[in-house]
């Protein structure tokens, strides 16, 4: 089988770290990951000194800490490893709406935390955008109501669950 053939299993426990050496850790987290693909992180936006890192299990995430400590000789505080129980749908939104309400929507979705995958302005039919892009389930709760009433309903709308993601939450 080949390895890009593999499904990925998404990484089910969790921990923070907190460091005086962010870019050095960041580095080592990279490096670990691009040979570990049940490892991932995230910076806290936050604070830039605090790290979520996510993998299969204590085990998991104990030889992580091992390899930080003494292949690249970081110090840093970790807490204690919890399981990653909440998971988040996320859903995928295509629009496709007059160019004279780009500006609404975008705001719209902005205001949401969307991710934006694709947008363009229609070749096919000028005048017209199309947006794709995803953003949770609990930011999207009532926005096809509020795109219909921004484009004075003259838009399309789909809306579908694309994935779950493990909820982050640094408050």
């Amino acid at each position: 089988m080949n390895i890009a053939e593999t499904p990925l299993i998404r990484p089910i426990f969790h921990c923070v770290v907190s460091t005086d050496s962010p870019d050095e850790l960041g580095a080592a987290l990279t490096t670990i990951a691009e040979s570990d693909p049940t490892l991932d992180h995230k910076r806290n936006d936050r604070n830039v000194c605090e790290f979520m890192i996510f993998g299969m299990g204590e085990l998991h995430l104990e030889v992580i800490r091992h390899r930080l400590v003494h292949e690249y000789g970081l110090s840093f505080v970790m807490t204690k490893e919890v399981a990653a129980s909440l998971l988040e749908p996320w859903v995928s939104l295509q629009i496709d709406f007059p160019e004279e309400f780009l500006k609404a929507v975008e705001a719209e979705l902005n205001r949401r935390e969307w991710e934006l995958g694709t947008s363009y302005g229609r070749a096919d039919t000028p005048g017209r955008w199309f947006f794709e892009g995803s953003m949770s389930a609990k930011n999207s709760l009532g926005v096809i109501g509020i795109l219909r009433q921004l484009t004075e309903n003259k838009g399309s709308y789909t809306m579908d669950v694309c994935e779950h993601r493990v909820q982050v939450d640094w408050e």
